[in-house]
């Protein structure tokens, strides 16, 4: 982490015994979201130079020094020096900038107009993280003139104004280099103007290294916590896209369409526990939502979640001349939650659990008929009764036919090259009582539509087989012919012969 880096390469300058920080978790995905972590960050430094400061030139140079090699790439580092008032601002880029500090020769120390160009320069860049470090071992000695010579006044009331109207707010660290009647004096200056957001550190604590790693990890949390407050007290809108739709009974199916909108700016939502209410009547609908929860909902997005209806309708079979009409209102409620609880819970915050409901929509449908079981059962045992004589004829029929054996040809004339040649199909093998039907002993037509073939029906029949040939293409042209075995029969222009397997 940046901010942890540069301030621990403070905090080993300054007190090198120090023990190290533990950084706290961080609430990634709500950083994530913000862009938090790319933001840059300013860290202004508020350097005493009255004459008094000489002594420690060669410290607060190592502590620059420290504050560059840790920064990260966006951050910058203001260097304000003041005594009488601000004289000079000047950004540290190199230890060079460092080393080229004259040596402090002022004669005041005036720490409240500091602290006004402090509020003023963050007045003009309101979007930048910001943490101030006054460097100083004195107390607040203006010069005379000063609008802050006294302890209390208007300008310390103006001043202080005008700070708790900065956004974000800035955190303020102050380094005293003198002894405790000094770090009191500070620490009453300082939390006159910032009194929520000053701390000051004394080097003898181990725990201020641990404050200072959090420099930068406390103004993302701040700006964090600002940015979602106003999320927590919002929820989601639901309101039908269609209020009155039309149910469709004949298959026992219909839908509505229920739009969700996000009321956040920041926080995703989702939909969980969602209940569909139908009221009550003779015949049951019921409701249920198409898609699974949790249904998550992205800031200022809507959703659109299907509410599919179904009724257990009647059979199909209709006997009296009825017209059931349906008429159903449809609520649906639900509970909203946000994924990011817990990114929440490590900035002291929760969202909890909100109630969505729905205003009715309505939903109508009527079907002709209806259902009838004892009409459906007779339907089903009169279908039996015929079914089952019937079958029970025709085997008892194909019982009483003799089996098929041989095989069966087929021989046609056809006209090649001015010359008619005789052209033989087959032989197809007969066997049992079953009828066979082929396309292989049908000769091929030429017809205008093109060439075709037709079809031959093979079945047992007394005193030999039952012969059927259907041209192709020759609506009416089908005939039938019996034929013993060892016989031949002319069908539509076609010899058929049937013989036994042994026969050449």
């Amino acid at each position: 982490m940046r901010a942890r880096a540069i301030l621990a390469a403070l905090m080993l300058v300054a007190w090198p015994l120090s023990a190290p920080a533990t950084a706290d978790p961080e609430p990634t995905a709500l950083y994530d979201a913000l862009d938090l972590k790319e933001r840059p960050a300013d860290y202004i430094v508020l350097l005493d130079t009255s004459g008094t400061m000489s002594s420690q030139q060669k410290a607060v140079k190592q502590q620059l020094k420290g504050l560059l090699k840790a920064k990260g790439e966006q951050d910058s580092v203001t260097l304000v020096r003041f005594d009488r008032r601000p004289y000079q601002r000047s950004a540290l880029e190199t230890d060079e900038d460092i080393d080229g500090l004259p040596t402090p020769a002022g004669e005041y120390t005036d720490i409240g107009r500091a602290l006004e160009w402090v509020v003023g320069y963050l007045r003009e860049h309101p979007s930048r993280l910001a943490a101030v470090m006054l460097v100083s071992d004195g107390m607040q000695e203006p010069a005379p003139g000063s609008p802050y010579g006294s302890a209390n006044g208007p300008a310390w009331d103006e001043l202080r104004d005008q700070a708790a109207k900065l956004k974000p707010q800035p955190l303020l660290y102050t380094f005293p280099f003198g002894g405790a009647d000094v770090r009191r004096h500070q620490d009453e200056i300082v939390e006159r103007v910032f009194p929520a957001n000053a701390q000051i550190l004394d080097p003898r604590q181990s725990q201020a290294a641990k404050d200072l790693s959090m420099v930068k990890d406390d103004s993302l949390r701040a700006e964090a916590r600002r940015r979602v407050a106003g999320d927590l007290k919002r929820a989601v809108t639901a309101a039908w896209k269609q209020p009155d739709v039309r149910l469709d009974p004949a298959h026992g199916t219909g839908s509505l369409t229920l739009d969700v909108r996000s009321q956040t700016e920041v926080l995703p939502l989702e939909l969980r526990a969602i209940e569909v209410e139908v009221s009550d009547g003779k015949e049951r609908v019921t409701g249920r939502s198409a898609l699974p929860a949790p249904i998550r909902i992205e800031p200022g997005r809507t959703v659109p979640v299907p509410i599919e209806l179904s009724w257990a309708g009647p059979s199909l079979i209709r006997v009296q001349p009825v017209v059931l009409d349906l008429s159903r209102t449809v609520r649906v409620s639900a509970t909203v939650q946000t994924p990011w609880e817990g990114d929440l819970a490590l900035l002291g915050l929760t969202y909890g659990k909100r109630q969505v409901a729905t205003d009715a929509a309505r939903v109508t449908g009527s079907y002709r008929g209806a259902p009838s079981w004892w009409a459906a059962a007779a339907a089903v045992a009169l279908v039996a009764a015929l079914i089952v004589p019937l079958l029970w004829w025709r085997r008892a029929r194909r019982r009483r036919l003799p089996k098929m054996t041989g095989v069966l040809l087929s021989a046609y004339v056809k006209d090649a090259e001015d010359a008619w040649d005789e052209h033989t199909l087959g032989p197809v093998h007969l066997g049992g009582r079953r009828s066979v039907r082929t396309a292989e002993l049908a000769p091929e037509l030429d017809l205008p539509g093109g060439s075709v073939r037709g079809t031959v029906d093979v079945r047992a029949a007394a005193g030999g087989i039952r012969i059927t040939y259907a041209p192709a293409g020759l609506p009416g042209r089908s005939d039938t012919a019996t034929c013993p075995l060892g016989r031949r029969v002319m069908i539509n222009g076609v010899e058929f012969i049937y013989r036994t397997t042994s026969e050449d």
